[in-house]
């Protein structure tokens, strides 16, 4: 899956109502990044998960996600089940993150 697919199944989960791909609404815009609106109407909000720290968070207090560091401490781990095995495991959290509620296939 790509960075861009990661990012869009992220802002889906988020409920963002209109997605588009940043090089055709704002050309020079990285392209893992989506232009999103909640309301359908205007694309004035990048969403970037995979690189702004508030945006991951926000995934994480919605989902109830759990964090923690590997036993030798050398990568993230995120889950949402507090019995289960590590669901998603790397050493860039925010990626841990967007790979889990990709995963956890949400719906709004």
């Amino acid at each position: 899956m790509t960075d861009l697919e990661i990012t869009k199944a992220c802002a889906e989960a988020m409920g963002y109502q209109r997605i588009a791909h940043c090089q055709l609404a704002r050309p020079g815009i990285e392209p893992d990044k989506v232009s999103v609106s909640k309301t359908g109407t205007s694309m004035d909000e990048q969403y970037a998960p995979l690189h702004d720290d508030a945006q991951a968070m926000a995934l994480v207090k919605k989902f109830e996600l759990r964090i923690g560091r590997t036993v030798m401490g050398d990568r993230w781990y995120v889950d949402d089940n507090p019995y289960g095995d590590y669901a998603c495991v790397d050493e860039n959290l925010n990626r841990a993150i967007c790979e889990r509620i990709v995963k956890m296939k949400v719906k709004p």
